[in-house]
């Protein structure tokens, strides 16, 4: 099954029509978690990790660059990135010296 294929299952989305829209947030997500974690290249361990962020972006369309939300009396606060999605790529950060050598 492709990240895709998976991302289209966890929306419960059935047609083609937002093939396009799916892979650049995959991307995304993608280029966003290598960043975050100094990697070159994505773990298969994170691929699950790739389709929850995936999914969080897709669902916040339309409430971009909002911190909270009061719609009919319900109010919601936004998280840039969930708690445990950042708990999951800690875990993968490679950890980088500066300097070091010896004098």
């Amino acid at each position: 099954m492709t990240q895709t294929d998976r991302l289209k299952q966890r929306l419960a989305i059935t047609d083609a029509g937002r093939d396009a829209l799916l892979a650049e947030l995959l991307t995304e997500a993608r280029d966003f978690m290598l960043s975050y974690t100094g990697r070159t290249n994505l773990p298969d361990g994170l691929l699950s990790c790739q389709v929850n962020i995936a999914v969080v972006w897709f669902n916040r369309q339309g409430i971009e660059g909002m911190s909270a939300a009061d719609e009919g009396g319900v109010k919601r606060t936004v998280e840039s990135l969930p708690e445990y999605i950042r708990r999951e790529l800690d875990q993968w950060r490679v950890v980088r010296t500066i300097g070091g050598g010896s004098r």
